[in-house]
């Protein structure tokens, strides 16, 4: 069954970059929401993902370009190495194409936690709660930020669970909600950014894959399927200019099965 979800074309002032070697995500996004696909978050669901925009350069060394798509903090691809842009076009177009597909659909699991992890690995439990094992991914819901994206479960004790990464900023609180999910999808994509070029070169584009860039587990990223989730994308131009510009005009996420 084909089933469009969302066909975004208009272009909020958050969808353009400019000026900045930060990386920044664009305001379009499209929201995953499992539960309610044809027939509930199921192994082997699949969607179409595409973006559409357009990039202006420097006149000289415009430096390079790269992509990320996420899912919630999840980085599921990027652009690895970063693409070189040309020098001294306007508006060229470029297009990025990919597939998300429900690997596996696993299972959530949540606690609260009885003492603050300030720092280190270890968060504490008045009893771990059950069904939490070693690979599962880790989110605190009441403090997003504190534990790192891609974070995942090393081992428990009957109180306590180690993680792969230290807590930052203030660390997890007293009564704070982790959750443990253990959920796998796939994603591939690839684009082009069309050179804007004349002559012998005309209509030649520049090619890039996306890549998983390591935080997943034998090509699959580790997400939590059973509650909604923001596919977002962002940019990075490698130097600060005000020629340089990335514009997303168009975000297009289509069930295809």
């Amino acid at each position: 069954m084909h089933m469009l979800w969302l066909a975004d074309n208009t272009v909020p002032a958050g969808n353009q970059i400019a000026n900045t070697s930060v990386e920044t995500g664009f305001a379009s996004i499209v929201p995953i929401l499992w539960a309610n696909t044809d027939s509930g978050p199921n192994a082997g669901r699949s969607f179409k993902i595409e973006a559409y925009g357009t990039v202006s350069t420097a006149a000289s060394t415009p430096g390079t370009i790269s992509f990320k798509f996420k899912l919630g903090s999840a980085v599921l691809h990027a652009t690895v190495p970063a693409i070189q842009l040309p020098a001294g076009v306007a508006n060229a177009g470029w297009t990025i194409k990919g597939y998300l597909q429900i690997a596996t659909t696993g299972t959530s699991v949540y606690g609260v936690t009885n003492a603050a992890t300030a720092s280190g690995t270890t968060l504490n439990f008045a009893s771990t709660p059950a069904g939490v094992v070693a690979g599962m991914l880790v989110k605190d819901s009441t403090a997003p930020s504190v534990i790192p994206a891609g974070t995942t479960v090393t081992s428990t004790t009957s109180t306590t669970v180690t993680l792969s990464q230290a807590v930052s900023g203030t660390g997890a609180g007293v009564g704070d909600t982790i959750v443990f999910s253990s959920g796998k999808v796939m994603f591939q994509a690839e684009g082009f950014i069309n050179k804007a070029e004349t002559g012998a070169n005309q209509g030649t584009p520049i090619m890039f894959d996306l890549i998983n860039p390591g935080t997943g587990i034998a090509g699959m990223i580790g997400v939590n399927t059973q509650s909604a989730a923001n596919l977002s994308m962002a940019a990075q131009f490698s130097v600060a200019s005000a020629a340089n510009v990335v514009t997303l005009t168009q975000l297009v996420c289509e069930e295809i099965g």
